[in-house]
């Protein structure tokens, strides 16, 4: 089924972009433009989409979505999951998704075998993020409460149609709480100290460089929220993950 939507879309693709390729993965048509875009402060990004071919379940709620791994079919009601993660105040639905953002960047860099799928951090943090905080603290809070969640149970879909989320193949509950404990720990750690270049040194054994990209990306709009007078919750992750000092000036 997939095989013939892919080659019914990507042919059409092709007239508008010739280098358009397609990929089938385990849920998904994964469509690739491979044309980078730079935007404002020097971010390139290359866009792509994932397509979930669905088909509605005739006595329940949800979709029937292909999984080719095992193979067959799940269910699953990703229409449910955008409603409930847009279904709130617009700062802690903001808050969180930068939170979401900064998990997935931390686990995606933590080595070979990652801890947890994106739907699983995001998920988590449904349950978990439930007021705004400065985002380094909130950041080390969710990372290490959600070792805790991980370790005594897997994580329950937020839409209740499908089972428990799965961890990827190989990674065991211990595991997977073991490595978001100690990714939080490193962040707690980076709120703990009180100078920028000491908190730039522990973050890097998270984020790597990665981090002046986000600095760079989260700066500006930042800082026009912060001369109109308007609460900076979104703050860029270093200037919230240390403490001044009377050596700051304070």
């Amino acid at each position: 089924m997939l095989e013939s939507f892919r080659d019914w879309i990507l042919p059409q693709l092709r007239e508008f972009d010739p280098s358009a390729t397609c990929e089938i993965s385990k849920r998904a048509l994964l469509f690739e433009f491979h044309q980078p875009l730079t935007f404002e402060g020097g971010i390139v990004v290359d866009p792509s989409v994932d397509l979930i071919i669905g088909l509605d379940r005739r006595d329940a709620p949800g979709l029937w979505i292909p999984n080719t791994e095992r193979p067959g079919w799940d269910p699953s009601d990703p229409q449910r999951h955008t409603e409930l993660f847009v279904d709130t105040a617009q700062d802690l639905r903001v808050h969180r998704a930068r939170v979401i953002r900064l998990a997935k960047v931390a686990i995606k860099n933590d080595g070979e075998h990652k801890a947890m799928c994106s739907f699983n951090i995001e998920a988590l943090a449904l349950q978990l993020i439930t007021e705004t905080d400065p985002i380094a603290q909130a950041l080390a809070r969710f990372l290490i409460e959600a070792s805790a969640e991980i370790a005594a149970a897997l994580t329950n879909d937020p839409a209740g149609v499908s089972g428990p989320i799965k961890l990827p193949d190989g990674i065991t509950q211990d595991y997977a709480a073991q490595r978001l404990e100690q990714i939080g720990t490193i962040v707690h750690a980076s709120v703990e100290v009180q100078s920028e270049p000491e908190a730039r040194r522990i973050l890097e054994g998270v984020f790597g460089p990665q981090i002046e990209e986000m600095r760079e990306q989260e700066a500006k709009p930042i800082d026009a929220r912060m001369r109109r007078g308007r609460s900076a919750i979104g703050a860029p992750l270093l200037s919230t993950s240390y403490r001044p000092g009377r050596s700051d000036g304070v």
